[in-house]
Parts: C-alpha cells; structure tokens; sequence
C-alpha cells in the first residue's frame, strides 16, 4: 500500500469511529434535555450487575416523567 492509500485508510478509519461514536451520543442521550435515556441506564444497569463482587447488592432506580417536556 502506498504512503497515500495509507493516510487515506487512516483517515477513513477516524472518520467511521467519529461517526460511530456521534451515533451511539445520539442513541442513548434525550435530544431535549441532554440526560441518559433509558437504552442508556439499562445498558449502564446492566454492566453494574455484571461486574459486582459476589455477595454485592446493587441498587439501581429509573424516573419516568410523563409531559417532561411540557415542563421544561
């Protein structure tokens, strides 16, 4: 592979993992008010319970606001 072909594949690869990671912001963040949305907590949940010593309690809690957005 040429010096060229070479800065473009890394260049092209920086550009997929940028887009990605815009993605995955867009994914698990509410648009309107910037906090985690639920795709988000339960994935974040999820990985606490997974990595919690055995004999570990986890304490996990979820608020749904209906009309949030009327209010804000």
């Amino acid at each position: 592979m040429t010096p060229a072909r070479s800065s473009a594949t890394v260049r092209l690869a920086g550009t997929i993992v940028a887009a990605h990671d815009r993605m995955e912001v867009m994914a698990t963040t509410d648009a309107l008010t910037g906090l985690a949305n639920r795709r988000r907590f339960f994935s974040t949940a999820e990985g606490m319970v997974a990595a919690r010593a055995e004999g570990e309690v986890v304490l996990v809690a979820i608020t749904d606001m209906d009309g949030f957005k009327g209010v804000n």
